[in-house]
Parts: structure tokens; C-alpha cells; sequence
């Protein structure tokens, strides 16, 4: 049995870029929970001036700096993607909401993590 507080814990974020802020987070929740899931945002966008990383290239970004600065959440942490809708936050809480559930509940991920 786990001695962490949680079972699972969500990070939601576009991570543009993944920065030192963010690793203390990820080291916070590595202490109270067995497993990281991180929803990336910009999943359904090219690479621009607006945008310059890809889902991909952040999902990198997150991984060197995870295995760098808190090695011990290596093979606890899952990665998925999530597509921005601009200026419409209800059509994107729509879509997240059902999929945080999915993923929570069924530990189910898409094929594009």
C-alpha cells in the first residue's frame, strides 16, 4: 500500500515554456501522489510566433526536467495532450472536464500521449 496521500494527481497547463515553477510543482505532487498525470495544453496547434513549441516539444521540455531534477517521479508520470480553443473557455472546460474524468476513473489515455 502507498504511503502518499493521493492516488493520482492532475496537472493542467500549456507550459510555454516548462520552467523552474513548474518543477516545484512536480516535486510537490511527487511527494503526495503515486502517479502525475499532465495535461498538455496546444495539442491541435502548429508550430508559430504564438505558439513556438508543439505538444511534442513540450512533453520533451517536461521529461528532461523531470529526470534531471526529481528522478524519483521517473515511470509515475503520464502525458497527454489537450487542444486550445481561443477566447472560448467553455468549449474547452467541456471538453477537459470529461477527459480528466476518463483518464482518472478508467486510466484510460488517448492514443496521443
Amino acid at each position: 500500500m502507498s504511503k502518499r496521500k493521493y492516488s493520482k494527481v492532475v496537472f493542467i497547463g500549456r507550459f510555454e515554456p516548462a520552467h523552474i515553477g513548474h518543477m516545484h510543482v512536480f516535486r510537490e505532487a511527487e511527494k503526495i501522489a503515486d502517479e502525475v498525470i499532465v495535461l498538455c495544453g496546444s495539442r491541435n496547434r502548429s508550430r508559430s510566433i504564438k505558439n513556438p513549441w508543439r505538444f511534442e516539444d513540450r512533453k520533451i521540455m517536461l521529461t528532461l526536467g523531470i529526470e534531471e531534477m526529481i528522478p524519483n517521479l521517473k515511470g509515475r508520470i503520464r502525458f497527454a495532450g489537450l487542444a486550445d480553443y481561443s477566447y472560448n473557455d467553455q468549449h474547452w472546460a467541456s471538453e477537459v472536464g470529461p477527459e480528466v474524468a476518463r483518464m482518472l476513473y478508467t486510466g484510460k489515455y488517448r492514443d496521443w500521449e
